[in-house]
Protein backbone atom coordinates (compact mmCIF):
# COMPACT_ATOMS: atom_id res chain seq x y z
CA UNK A 1 0.00 0.00 0.00
CA UNK A 2 2.40 2.04 0.88
CA UNK A 3 3.72 1.94 -2.80
CA UNK A 4 0.17 3.34 -4.12
CA UNK A 5 0.69 6.07 -1.88
CA UNK A 6 3.53 7.08 -3.04
CA UNK A 7 2.51 7.26 -6.32
CA UNK A 8 0.09 9.57 -5.74
CA UNK A 9 2.34 11.72 -3.05
CA UNK A 10 4.49 11.89 -6.34
CA UNK A 11 1.83 13.32 -9.13
CA UNK A 12 -0.12 15.27 -6.08
CA UNK A 13 0.57 18.58 -8.27
CA UNK A 14 -1.95 17.49 -10.81
CA UNK A 15 -4.92 17.58 -8.12
CA UNK A 16 -6.93 19.87 -10.48
CA UNK A 17 -7.15 17.16 -13.18
CA UNK A 18 -7.98 14.28 -10.33
CA UNK A 19 -11.03 16.47 -8.69
CA UNK A 20 -12.13 17.30 -12.07
CA UNK A 21 -12.28 14.16 -13.78
CA UNK A 22 -13.88 12.34 -9.91
CA UNK A 23 -16.40 15.27 -9.62
CA UNK A 24 -17.62 14.06 -13.36
CA UNK A 25 -17.29 10.65 -12.86
CA UNK A 26 -19.56 11.03 -9.65
CA UNK A 27 -21.88 12.83 -12.06
CA UNK A 28 -21.70 9.80 -14.49
CA UNK A 29 -22.54 7.52 -11.59
CA UNK A 30 -25.34 9.63 -10.07
CA UNK A 31 -27.09 9.26 -13.94
CA UNK A 32 -25.79 5.29 -13.96
CA UNK A 33 -27.48 4.57 -10.47
CA UNK A 34 -31.53 6.83 -11.41
CA UNK A 35 -31.90 4.25 -14.70
CA UNK A 36 -32.88 1.45 -12.53
CA UNK A 37 -35.06 3.21 -10.41
CA UNK A 38 -36.71 5.09 -13.38
CA UNK A 39 -37.02 1.86 -15.38
CA UNK A 40 -38.52 0.60 -11.88
CA UNK A 41 -41.30 3.37 -12.16
CA UNK A 42 -42.35 3.11 -15.78
CA UNK A 43 -42.55 -1.65 -15.60
CA UNK A 44 -44.84 -0.26 -11.68
CA UNK A 45 -47.07 1.77 -13.88
CA UNK A 46 -47.59 -0.46 -16.60
CA UNK A 47 -47.97 -3.27 -14.75
CA UNK A 48 -50.79 -2.03 -13.41
CA UNK A 49 -52.84 -2.62 -17.03
CA UNK A 50 -52.43 -6.60 -16.10
CA UNK A 51 -54.20 -6.55 -12.67
CA UNK A 52 -57.37 -4.64 -14.87
CA UNK A 53 -56.08 -1.11 -13.45
CA UNK A 54 -55.39 1.88 -15.29
CA UNK A 55 -52.07 2.86 -16.02
CA UNK A 56 -51.07 6.87 -16.66
CA UNK A 57 -49.74 6.87 -19.91
CA UNK A 58 -47.97 10.49 -19.22
CA UNK A 59 -46.58 9.45 -16.28
CA UNK A 60 -44.52 6.56 -18.48
CA UNK A 61 -43.55 9.05 -21.22
CA UNK A 62 -42.04 11.22 -18.03
CA UNK A 63 -40.13 8.26 -17.42
CA UNK A 64 -39.14 7.72 -20.79
CA UNK A 65 -38.06 11.00 -21.26
CA UNK A 66 -36.01 11.14 -18.02
CA UNK A 67 -34.16 7.72 -19.32
CA UNK A 68 -33.62 9.67 -22.40
CA UNK A 69 -32.33 12.45 -20.62
CA UNK A 70 -29.83 10.50 -17.87
CA UNK A 71 -28.75 8.86 -21.38
CA UNK A 72 -27.65 12.39 -22.67
CA UNK A 73 -25.88 13.45 -19.77
CA UNK A 74 -24.10 10.30 -19.68
CA UNK A 75 -22.71 10.97 -23.15
CA UNK A 76 -21.88 14.70 -22.20
CA UNK A 77 -20.61 14.04 -19.00
CA UNK A 78 -18.33 10.84 -20.19
CA UNK A 79 -16.44 12.85 -22.88
CA UNK A 80 -15.90 16.39 -20.31
CA UNK A 81 -14.27 13.52 -18.16
CA UNK A 82 -12.72 11.83 -21.36
CA UNK A 83 -11.22 15.07 -22.32
CA UNK A 84 -9.96 16.18 -18.61
CA UNK A 85 -8.04 12.84 -18.43
CA UNK A 86 -6.12 13.20 -21.85
CA UNK A 87 -4.99 16.51 -20.56
CA UNK A 88 -4.29 15.11 -17.16
CA UNK A 89 -2.19 11.75 -18.82
CA UNK A 90 0.10 13.82 -21.23
CA UNK A 91 0.68 16.67 -18.19
CA UNK A 92 1.71 13.61 -16.13
CA UNK A 93 3.73 11.90 -18.44
CA UNK A 94 5.44 15.34 -18.63
CA UNK A 95 6.04 15.73 -15.09
CA UNK A 96 7.48 12.45 -14.16
CA UNK A 97 9.66 12.70 -17.67
CA UNK A 98 10.97 15.80 -16.26
CA UNK A 99 11.91 15.14 -12.50
CA UNK A 100 13.39 11.51 -13.73
CA UNK A 101 15.55 13.32 -16.25
CA UNK A 102 16.42 15.87 -14.42
CA UNK A 103 17.52 13.61 -11.66
CA UNK A 104 19.25 11.29 -13.95
CA UNK A 105 21.40 14.95 -15.42
CA UNK A 106 21.98 15.51 -11.43
CA UNK A 107 23.73 12.12 -10.69
CA UNK A 108 26.96 11.48 -10.96
CA UNK A 109 29.44 10.22 -13.69
CA UNK A 110 29.93 6.74 -11.33
CA UNK A 111 26.38 6.10 -11.58
CA UNK A 112 27.01 6.22 -15.32
CA UNK A 113 29.64 4.07 -15.77
CA UNK A 114 27.92 1.16 -14.12
CA UNK A 115 24.63 1.50 -15.63
CA UNK A 116 23.73 1.30 -19.47
CA UNK A 117 21.89 3.77 -21.30
CA UNK A 118 19.08 1.93 -22.67
CA UNK A 119 18.22 0.39 -19.25
CA UNK A 120 18.12 4.01 -17.77
CA UNK A 121 15.68 4.81 -20.77
CA UNK A 122 13.61 1.78 -20.30
CA UNK A 123 12.96 2.11 -16.87
CA UNK A 124 11.42 5.75 -16.99
CA UNK A 125 9.42 4.62 -20.43
CA UNK A 126 8.06 1.68 -18.46
CA UNK A 127 7.70 3.62 -15.05
CA UNK A 128 6.03 6.39 -16.88
CA UNK A 129 3.63 4.23 -18.65
CA UNK A 130 2.23 2.36 -15.93
CA UNK A 131 2.34 4.77 -13.45
CA UNK A 132 0.48 7.33 -16.07
CA UNK A 133 -1.98 4.32 -16.69
CA UNK A 134 -2.56 3.92 -12.87
CA UNK A 135 -3.51 7.48 -11.81
CA UNK A 136 -5.71 7.48 -15.01
CA UNK A 137 -7.28 4.78 -14.14
CA UNK A 138 -7.75 5.59 -10.31
CA UNK A 139 -9.31 8.87 -11.11
CA UNK A 140 -11.77 7.49 -13.84
CA UNK A 141 -12.22 4.41 -12.27
CA UNK A 142 -12.00 4.42 -8.63
CA UNK A 143 -14.40 6.91 -7.11
CA UNK A 144 -17.12 5.54 -9.87
CA UNK A 145 -16.66 2.24 -8.59
CA UNK A 146 -16.78 3.12 -4.95
CA UNK A 147 -19.77 5.46 -5.28
CA UNK A 148 -21.57 3.04 -7.59
CA UNK A 149 -21.07 0.33 -4.85
CA UNK A 150 -22.64 2.44 -2.11
CA UNK A 151 -25.30 3.90 -3.80
CA UNK A 152 -26.40 0.43 -5.27
CA UNK A 153 -26.31 -1.52 -2.16
CA UNK A 154 -27.73 1.18 -0.16
CA UNK A 155 -30.68 1.34 -2.70
CA UNK A 156 -30.86 -2.49 -2.92
CA UNK A 157 -31.21 -2.40 1.18
CA UNK A 158 -34.46 -0.32 0.96
CA UNK A 159 -35.83 -2.40 -1.22
CA UNK A 160 -34.48 -6.11 0.11
CA UNK A 161 -31.40 -6.57 2.61
CA UNK A 162 -31.37 -9.96 2.31
CA UNK A 163 -29.97 -9.59 -1.69
CA UNK A 164 -27.85 -6.98 -0.39
CA UNK A 165 -26.03 -8.72 2.12
CA UNK A 166 -25.60 -11.81 -0.79
CA UNK A 167 -24.20 -8.77 -2.91
CA UNK A 168 -22.09 -6.97 -0.10
CA UNK A 169 -20.23 -10.50 0.47
CA UNK A 170 -19.30 -9.83 -3.00
CA UNK A 171 -16.61 -7.51 -2.50
CA UNK A 172 -14.15 -8.93 0.99
CA UNK A 173 -14.51 -12.25 -0.94
CA UNK A 174 -13.24 -11.56 -4.20
CA UNK A 175 -10.57 -8.90 -3.23
CA UNK A 176 -8.88 -11.28 -0.37
CA UNK A 177 -8.71 -13.79 -3.34
CA UNK A 178 -7.18 -11.13 -5.59
CA UNK A 179 -4.70 -9.80 -3.01
CA UNK A 180 -3.08 -13.07 -1.92
CA UNK A 181 -1.98 -13.38 -5.65
CA UNK A 182 0.29 -9.93 -5.38
CA UNK A 183 3.21 -11.39 -3.98
CA UNK A 184 3.65 -14.18 -6.68
CA UNK A 185 3.04 -12.03 -9.39
CA UNK A 186 5.63 -9.12 -8.62
CA UNK A 187 8.38 -11.43 -8.28
CA UNK A 188 7.40 -12.75 -11.58
CA UNK A 189 7.51 -9.26 -12.96
CA UNK A 190 10.49 -8.23 -11.25
CA UNK A 191 12.25 -11.29 -13.22
CA UNK A 192 10.39 -9.93 -16.69
CA UNK A 193 11.73 -6.05 -15.75
CA UNK A 194 15.56 -7.05 -15.54
CA UNK A 195 15.58 -9.52 -18.83
CA UNK A 196 13.77 -6.32 -20.54
CA UNK A 197 16.17 -3.88 -19.20
CA UNK A 198 19.18 -5.97 -20.07
CA UNK A 199 17.95 -6.78 -23.36
CA UNK A 200 17.51 -2.70 -23.80
CA UNK A 201 20.05 -1.41 -22.12
CA UNK A 202 22.12 -4.17 -24.55
CA UNK A 203 20.19 -2.77 -27.85
CA UNK A 204 20.98 0.52 -27.05
CA UNK A 205 24.86 0.33 -26.48
CA UNK A 206 25.20 -1.82 -30.08
CA UNK A 207 22.98 0.84 -32.02
CA UNK A 208 25.37 3.43 -30.33
CA UNK A 209 28.46 1.78 -30.99
CA UNK A 210 27.26 -0.22 -34.34
CA UNK A 211 30.38 0.80 -35.96
CA UNK A 212 32.37 -1.28 -33.53
CA UNK A 213 30.09 -3.79 -34.01
CA UNK A 214 30.30 -4.20 -37.53
CA UNK A 215 34.28 -4.14 -37.43
CA UNK A 216 33.95 -7.25 -35.03
CA UNK A 217 31.68 -9.17 -37.07
CA UNK A 218 29.83 -9.24 -33.79
CA UNK A 219 25.57 -8.44 -35.51
CA UNK A 220 25.00 -12.44 -34.75
CA UNK A 221 26.34 -12.64 -31.42
CA UNK A 222 24.91 -8.62 -30.35
CA UNK A 223 21.34 -10.19 -32.15
CA UNK A 224 21.94 -14.16 -29.95
CA UNK A 225 22.45 -12.09 -26.57
CA UNK A 226 19.15 -10.21 -27.52
CA UNK A 227 17.03 -13.40 -27.98
CA UNK A 228 18.23 -15.36 -25.05
CA UNK A 229 17.20 -12.24 -22.96
CA UNK A 230 13.85 -12.34 -24.02
CA UNK A 231 13.66 -15.92 -23.91
CA UNK A 232 13.76 -15.42 -20.28
CA UNK A 233 10.98 -13.20 -20.11
CA UNK A 234 8.67 -15.27 -22.11
CA UNK A 235 10.26 -18.07 -19.99
CA UNK A 236 8.79 -16.17 -16.86
CA UNK A 237 5.56 -14.74 -18.40
CA UNK A 238 4.45 -18.21 -18.76
CA UNK A 239 3.89 -19.08 -15.71
CA UNK A 240 3.08 -15.67 -14.54
CA UNK A 241 0.04 -15.75 -16.67
CA UNK A 242 -1.12 -19.07 -16.01
CA UNK A 243 -0.80 -18.54 -12.03
CA UNK A 244 -2.68 -14.70 -12.42
CA UNK A 245 -5.42 -16.64 -14.78
CA UNK A 246 -5.72 -19.59 -12.62
CA UNK A 247 -6.22 -17.97 -9.85
CA UNK A 248 -8.69 -15.54 -11.59
CA UNK A 249 -10.74 -18.61 -12.19
CA UNK A 250 -11.33 -19.71 -8.76
CA UNK A 251 -12.19 -16.09 -8.42
CA UNK A 252 -15.25 -15.77 -10.47
CA UNK A 253 -16.50 -19.39 -10.03
CA UNK A 254 -17.07 -18.06 -6.79
CA UNK A 255 -18.35 -15.06 -8.09
CA UNK A 256 -20.56 -17.06 -10.35
CA UNK A 257 -22.04 -18.71 -7.04
CA UNK A 258 -22.90 -15.68 -5.23
CA UNK A 259 -24.80 -14.36 -8.46
CA UNK A 260 -26.38 -17.45 -8.78
CA UNK A 261 -27.67 -17.35 -5.42
CA UNK A 262 -28.50 -13.43 -5.83
CA UNK A 263 -30.47 -14.29 -9.05
CA UNK A 264 -32.77 -17.33 -7.69
CA UNK A 265 -33.52 -15.24 -4.89
CA UNK A 266 -35.16 -12.84 -6.76
CA UNK A 267 -36.84 -15.20 -8.72
CA UNK A 268 -38.10 -17.10 -6.35
CA UNK A 269 -39.59 -14.36 -4.53
CA UNK A 270 -40.70 -12.55 -7.03
CA UNK A 271 -42.69 -15.54 -7.93
CA UNK A 272 -43.85 -16.52 -4.76
CA UNK A 273 -45.70 -12.34 -4.65
CA UNK A 274 -42.86 -10.59 -2.18
CA UNK A 275 -41.47 -8.28 -5.04
CA UNK A 276 -43.25 -6.76 -8.16
CA UNK A 277 -42.22 -7.15 -11.24
CA UNK A 278 -40.59 -3.73 -11.16
CA UNK A 279 -38.88 -4.13 -7.92
CA UNK A 280 -37.47 -7.57 -9.57
CA UNK A 281 -35.92 -5.71 -12.36
CA UNK A 282 -34.78 -3.31 -10.13
CA UNK A 283 -33.11 -5.73 -8.05
CA UNK A 284 -31.44 -7.81 -11.35
CA UNK A 285 -30.21 -4.13 -12.90
CA UNK A 286 -28.38 -3.21 -9.27
CA UNK A 287 -27.18 -6.36 -9.25
CA UNK A 288 -25.93 -6.23 -12.90
CA UNK A 289 -24.41 -2.89 -11.85
CA UNK A 290 -22.58 -4.51 -9.24
CA UNK A 291 -21.23 -7.19 -11.10
CA UNK A 292 -19.90 -5.38 -13.86
CA UNK A 293 -17.14 -3.09 -11.42
CA UNK A 294 -16.97 -6.38 -9.02
CA UNK A 295 -15.56 -8.72 -12.35
CA UNK A 296 -13.61 -5.47 -13.59
CA UNK A 297 -11.28 -5.86 -9.86
CA UNK A 298 -9.21 -8.28 -11.48
CA UNK A 299 -8.40 -5.79 -14.26
CA UNK A 300 -8.43 -2.62 -11.56
CA UNK A 301 -5.82 -5.32 -9.09
CA UNK A 302 -3.74 -6.43 -12.37
CA UNK A 303 -2.90 -2.46 -13.45
CA UNK A 304 -2.28 -1.55 -9.73
CA UNK A 305 0.08 -4.59 -9.47
CA UNK A 306 1.79 -3.51 -12.67
CA UNK A 307 2.11 -0.05 -11.32
CA UNK A 308 3.85 -1.02 -8.54
CA UNK A 309 6.12 -2.89 -10.30
CA UNK A 310 6.90 -1.11 -12.74
CA UNK A 311 7.84 1.90 -10.55
CA UNK A 312 9.79 0.29 -8.29
CA UNK A 313 13.51 0.81 -10.95
CA UNK A 314 11.73 3.69 -11.80
CA UNK A 315 11.69 5.20 -7.93
CA UNK A 316 14.82 3.29 -7.34
CA UNK A 317 16.53 5.84 -9.86
CA UNK A 318 14.68 8.87 -8.17
CA UNK A 319 16.07 7.45 -5.00
CA UNK A 320 19.54 7.46 -5.98
CA UNK A 321 21.77 10.69 -3.90
CA UNK A 322 24.26 12.35 -5.97
CA UNK A 323 27.70 11.74 -4.45
CA UNK A 324 28.89 14.67 -5.51
CA UNK A 325 27.45 18.24 -4.02
CA UNK A 326 28.99 21.55 -3.80
CA UNK A 327 30.00 22.13 -0.44
CA UNK A 328 27.60 24.76 1.86
CA UNK A 329 29.95 27.26 1.31
CA UNK A 330 31.40 27.03 -2.18
CA UNK A 331 31.89 30.02 -4.00
CA UNK A 332 32.48 30.48 -8.08
CA UNK A 333 35.89 29.56 -9.19
CA UNK A 334 37.54 32.74 -10.21
CA UNK A 335 40.22 32.32 -12.93
CA UNK A 336 43.01 34.84 -12.97
CA UNK A 337 46.10 32.86 -14.70
CA UNK A 338 45.03 29.70 -15.42
CA UNK A 339 47.48 27.74 -13.21
CA UNK A 340 46.39 23.91 -12.76
CA UNK A 341 48.16 22.11 -9.82
CA UNK A 342 47.47 18.17 -8.83
CA UNK A 343 48.90 17.64 -5.56
CA UNK A 344 49.85 14.11 -4.56
CA UNK A 345 46.52 13.29 -5.99
CA UNK A 346 45.21 9.18 -5.47
CA UNK A 347 41.68 7.82 -7.06
CA UNK A 348 40.57 4.99 -7.95
CA UNK A 349 37.18 4.27 -9.95
CA UNK A 350 37.07 1.26 -7.06
CA UNK A 351 37.55 1.29 -3.45
CA UNK A 352 40.25 -1.70 -4.40
CA UNK A 353 42.41 -0.54 -7.15
CA UNK A 354 44.03 3.03 -7.79
CA UNK A 355 44.13 4.18 -11.21
CA UNK A 356 46.74 7.18 -9.77
CA UNK A 357 48.81 7.10 -7.08
CA UNK A 358 50.70 9.94 -5.77
CA UNK A 359 49.89 12.58 -9.16
CA UNK A 360 51.65 15.74 -8.58
CA UNK A 361 52.29 18.59 -11.66
CA UNK A 362 51.88 21.86 -12.45
CA UNK A 363 50.74 23.24 -15.78
CA UNK A 364 51.69 26.85 -15.72
CA UNK A 365 49.69 29.43 -17.36
CA UNK A 366 50.10 29.93 -21.06
CA UNK A 367 51.12 26.59 -21.72
CA UNK A 368 50.48 23.46 -23.25
CA UNK A 369 50.82 20.17 -22.04
CA UNK A 370 50.12 16.81 -23.86
CA UNK A 371 49.73 14.00 -21.42
CA UNK A 372 50.49 10.64 -23.70
CA UNK A 373 50.85 6.76 -22.30
CA UNK A 374 49.00 3.66 -23.06
CA UNK A 375 45.61 2.85 -22.88
CA UNK A 376 44.25 2.61 -19.08
CA UNK A 377 46.91 4.55 -17.76
CA UNK A 378 44.79 7.52 -16.38
CA UNK A 379 45.09 10.21 -19.07
CA UNK A 380 40.80 10.88 -19.05
CA UNK A 381 40.62 10.13 -15.53
CA UNK A 382 42.89 13.05 -14.88
CA UNK A 383 40.39 15.20 -17.51
CA UNK A 384 37.76 13.63 -14.74
CA UNK A 385 38.76 14.63 -11.79
CA UNK A 386 39.72 18.32 -13.15
CA UNK A 387 36.24 18.56 -14.09
CA UNK A 388 35.52 16.55 -10.72
CA UNK A 389 33.15 14.52 -12.53
CA UNK A 390 34.69 12.32 -9.41
CA UNK A 391 36.12 13.21 -6.45
CA UNK A 392 39.89 12.76 -5.81
CA UNK A 393 40.49 9.76 -2.85
CA UNK A 394 43.38 12.11 -1.42
CA UNK A 395 45.51 14.81 -2.26
CA UNK A 396 44.27 18.27 -3.56
CA UNK A 397 43.38 19.76 -7.44
CA UNK A 398 44.06 23.37 -7.14
CA UNK A 399 43.15 26.26 -10.23
CA UNK A 400 45.00 29.64 -9.42
CA UNK A 401 45.14 28.27 -5.81
CA UNK A 402 41.35 27.16 -5.32
CA UNK A 403 40.74 24.07 -4.25
CA UNK A 404 37.99 21.88 -7.26
CA UNK A 405 36.54 20.67 -4.58
CA UNK A 406 35.78 23.63 -2.83
CA UNK A 407 34.30 25.80 -6.00
CA UNK A 408 30.73 25.44 -7.21
CA UNK A 409 30.62 22.54 -10.09
CA UNK A 410 28.99 24.68 -12.36
CA UNK A 411 31.23 27.38 -12.27
CA UNK A 412 33.92 24.95 -12.60
CA UNK A 413 32.73 23.56 -15.65
CA UNK A 414 31.92 26.82 -17.33
CA UNK A 415 35.65 27.68 -16.73
CA UNK A 416 37.02 24.61 -18.58
CA UNK A 417 36.72 23.99 -22.69
CA UNK A 418 36.23 20.31 -23.50
CA UNK A 419 37.16 18.31 -26.87
CA UNK A 420 35.75 14.99 -26.87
Amino acid sequence: MKDIWRIIRFTKSLWRYYAGISFFTVLLAVMTQLQPLLTKGAIDEITKLVNGGHADVMLVAVFAALIFLTDVGQTLLSNIGGYIGDMMSVKLQQLLSNRYYAHVLSLPQRYFDTELSGKIINRMNRGISQISSFMQMMSNNFLQFIFSTVMSLAVVAYFSWQVAVMLGLLYPVFIWLTTRTSTKWLQYQKTVNEEQDIASGRFAESVGQVRVVKSFLQEARELQFFNKRYDKVIATTSPQSKFWHNQDVVRRLILNLIFFAVFAYIFVETARGKYSIGTMVLLIQYAMLIRIPIFSISFLVDQTQRAIGNSKDYFEVIDTEPELADRPNAEKLKVTKGEIVFDTVAFGYTDDTLVLKDVSFTIKPDTKVALVGESGEGKTTITNLLLRLYDVNSGEIRIDGQQVAAVTQASLRKSIGVVF
